[in-house]
């Protein structure tokens, strides 16, 4: 493929969220690492809902979190 080409027939849509910001510490405790990410999966499951009748309209399934 050429260099502007894409290999999404439908090209890729990027949505940006709300910022997250981290403490600063020297080394993230694992209970500020798991803080972290479920505010990370928190915005996530905001922007689908925001935005999943707008770009995923042919969807098959809902968004789901698996871990």
């Amino acid at each position: 493929m050429g260099m502007f080409q894409s290999a999404c027939p439908r090209g890729v849509t990027t949505l940006v969220g709300r910022p997250i910001e981290p403490r600063r510490m020297s080394k993230a405790s694992e209970e500020e690492v798991l803080r972290v990410q479920a505010l990370y999966i928190e915005e996530l499951e905001r922007l689908w809902n925001e935005w999943k009748d707008v770009y995923a309209t042919d969807r098959i399934s809902e968004f789901t979190v698996f871990e």
